[in-house]
């Protein structure tokens, strides 16, 4: 959780030169590759270094995927509406953390830790694949 909250405020501050030009859904695929790595090596290696290393690097990607979200929340919404649809995206995002976690914890320890890896997987790639519909 360190490494995420380091990387995540890296992220937040770093907007210039290379990092500006990444889209948002570069960014976020990039962040969903991460954590899909992080799910395998749970799975395989199990490398502590390894998981802080992915955990800091998802952290600075979710914190580029914030200000590229308002900036394009910005330019379609109207004005009188961004504050609220604002609020609804950080309400849903502070509600779904802890439904996954429990979710994934829960199937951790009912089943396995395999089942609920492959779970977040999945939920990653069916996640990744939403960033390719247009519209």
């Amino acid at each position: 959780n360190t490494a995420t909250v380091i990387g995540n405020i890296v992220g937040n501050l770093l907007h210039t030169g290379w990092f500006q030009k990444w889209s948002f859904r570069s960014v976020m695929l990039t962040t969903m590759i991460m954590f899909a790595g992080l799910f395998i090596n749970l799975l395989s290696w199990q490398n502590y270094w390894l998981v802080v290393a992915i955990m800091t690097i998802g952290g600075f990607c979710m914190g580029q995927a914030n200000p590229k979200l308002m900036a394009s929340l910005l330019k379609v919404a109207d004005g009188s509406m961004v504050g609220s649809l604002s609020g609804i995206i950080n309400s849903l995002v502070t509600i779904s953390m802890p439904i996954g976690s429990v979710g994934l914890v829960l199937l951790d320890n009912v089943v396995s830790p395999a089942a609920a890896y492959v779970t977040g997987i999945g939920m990653l790639l069916v996640s990744g694949g939403c960033l390719f519909i247009r519209r």
